[in-house]
């Protein structure tokens, strides 16, 4: 801009240079034919092609609080989106710790090596609700009255008989609990 300004060049021709520079026009071109200035700005470069070097201050003072203001409301809506992703953040991090702990809770419930998945509740043996004495006298009572192994399973799930695992009786849960825990 220095070698464009001549000794004799009015403020105004200055000022305009300087704003043609900044804004990114070219110099044989005008500031209102710019398309993507905003009404404000538009108004103000043509406010200051007529002005005189008294006025020049006031025009560009608005035009500083428009560049400074817009760009303010930038600033402000990025502020409000990286808030809003924080937020996002924070949730997921907090259901990531709900998971985790019920992983490693259902780890630790888990009686069966290998068995990923979690139990919807834990199991009887856990609780010290499973008793397989009591489970196989009711078996070996059962067996007494000629019920066959499925039939005793699904006898025992029905009267809600809990099994290690909290599972449905089976024929061979019947069968391990009755050699394991009745005869004898």
């Amino acid at each position: 801009m220095s070698d464009r300004v001549r000794q004799g060049s009015s403020v105004s021709d200055i000022v305009r240079e300087a704003l043609e520079a900044y804004l990114g026009v070219r110099p044989t071109a005008r500031l209102t034919e710019r398309p993507t200035q905003s009404a404000s700005a538009s108004a103000s470069t043509s406010a200051v092609s007529g002005t005189t070097s008294a006025n020049m201050s006031d025009v560009l003072s608005a035009m500083l609080s428009d560049i400074v203001s817009n760009a303010m409301s930038d600033v402000s809506a990025s502020v409000s989106d990286v808030t809003d992703i924080r937020a996002r953040l924070a949730q997921l991090e907090q259901r990531v710790e709900v998971l985790s702990a019920s992983v490693r809770q259902s780890s630790r419930l888990s009686d069966m090596p290998g068995d990923t998945s979690p139990p919807a509740q834990p199991s009887p043996q856990f609780l010290g609700t499973y008793d397989p004495h009591a489970a196989a006298a009711r078996i070996q009572e059962l067996r007494r009255q000629a019920f066959t192994l499925t039939q005793i399973a699904a006898q025992l799930t029905a009267e809600g008989v809990p099994t290690r695992y909290g599972l449905p009786w089976e024929h061979s849960s019947v069968r391990y609990v009755l050699k394991r825990y009745g005869e004898g």
